[in-house]
């Protein structure tokens, strides 16, 4: 005896059905339990939420997740980002029966405020064998970064009896507002001020000037900036004009 059963008769949603097989004759009757399968695919994700960590001012950051294919033929689908910022890579897969494809997701997080973010259901995946969406967050760390026109910093002498003088330069190119201080390695080498505060994009110029520079060595003259837990050492060159 043959049997055929026609999964295409099984609404789209189910994937088994179960039964009787009834067998009757003058012997008697016999019912017979019988069930169907229907072979598919089936989407598996091996996270629900992903840290993709810090960003630095505006760093671009990434991170990944994994699709599984747990069902039968092959997995067909689609991968998108609903939020500006992120965006994934491939956006669309075919992945056989036993095997894993895995996805890069990349956040440009640009004007986002400082501190944790997070976006339910950032990212959609959506396949022949299910659906999923996944979580995603990360941090923005807003910080300023302190640079130094020029090192070392040269004082123009005029008179070779005179004082000489300059200027310090230094720009912010962070992203958060710089409160710096500035120290010089002796009294004679005097500063127009030792506390500033630097916007973002910002730059800031100091009056330096040096009394006496023939008393001096060159490595004994040196300016010292001072901000969020860093210093930098700048060296001081005495040129005459």
């Amino acid at each position: 005896m043959a049997i055929t059963a026609y999964g295409l008769a099984l609404r789209q949603e189910v994937d088994m059905a179960e039964g009787r097989l009834s067998i009757a004759s003058d012997a008697g009757r016999e019912d017979i339990p019988m069930a169907i399968t229907v072979a598919s695919p089936r989407l598996a994700l091996d996270v629900s939420v992903l840290d993709l960590g810090a960003s630095l001012n505006y760093a671009e950051i990434e991170g990944s997740f994994t699709v599984f294919n747990h069902g039968l033929g092959t997995l067909s689908g689609a991968v998108e980002s609903v939020v500006e910022w992120l965006s994934v890579e491939p956006t669309s897969f075919d992945c056989p029966t036993g095997r894993s494809q895995p996805i890069r997701v990349r956040a440009r997080p640009e004007g986002i405020p400082d501190g944790p973010v997070s976006d339910t259901d950032a990212i959609l995946v959506r396949t022949n064998g299910g659906q999923a969406a996944i979580d995603v967050g990360l941090t923005v760390s807003l910080r300023p970064r302190l640079e130094i026109g020029s090192s070392p910093l040269l004082l123009r002498q005029a008179d070779p009896s005179g004082e000489a003088s300059g200027q310090l330069a230094f720009r912010n190119v962070g992203k958060a507002i710089a409160r710096a201080q500035v120290s010089s390695s002796t009294p004679e080498l005097t500063l127009q001020r030792s506390v500033c505060t630097v916007k973002p994009g910002k730059q800031i110029r100091i009056g330096v000037s040096l009394r006496e520079p023939t008393r001096f060595e060159p490595h004994d003259l040196f300016v010292t900036l001072s901000a969020e837990g860093t210093e930098t050492r700048i060296p001081v060159k005495v040129v005459s004009l």
